[in-house]
């Protein structure tokens, strides 16, 4: 089961978030191979109005269907700061691409994948403050 965790962030600003992924022993998992893929919706309930698609790079897909590629992702086995630490995920999103998540109640999921087997570890609400500066 997915734990939940509640982001707030800034529409226009860099965005780095960070956690440590633990197996059932209690230990941190070595996510060598593993890559990780975000989705950030509008609503968990519908299929349609997709706000983003995060995995190796980013990508931004609106209601029309533009894609525009950004700068960030998942860096696995990793600390915050971007040094080795094993079960450590670091999700970087820059700037532009936080222009484009909507303001107000977003909602996401955080999976792990490694060949066949997709492991849903994160899930939550992404409050988005509406930039001004633009």
């Amino acid at each position: 089961m997915a734990a939940n965790y509640n982001i707030n962030l800034d529409q226009g600003g860099t965005f780095v978030f960070h956690f440590q992924y633990f197996g059932s022993t209690g230990a941190a998992v070595d996510l060598s191979g593993y890559t990780g893929q975000m989705q950030i919706r509008r609503s968990p309930l519908t299929d349609k109005q997709i706000v983003k698609v995060l995995n190796a790079g980013i990508s931004y897909s609106g209601p029309s269907g533009v894609t525009t590629a950004g700068t960030g992702g998942f860096s696995m086995n990793s600390s915050v700061t971007g040094s080795v630490l094993t079960g450590g995920v670091r999700v970087e999103v820059d700037a532009v691409t936080t222009s484009y998540i909507p303001y107000g109640k977003n909602f996401y999921d955080v999976e792990l994948v490694k060949g066949a087997t997709v492991d849903r570890v994160l899930q939550g609400r992404i409050d988005c403050d509406r930039e001004v500066t633009r």
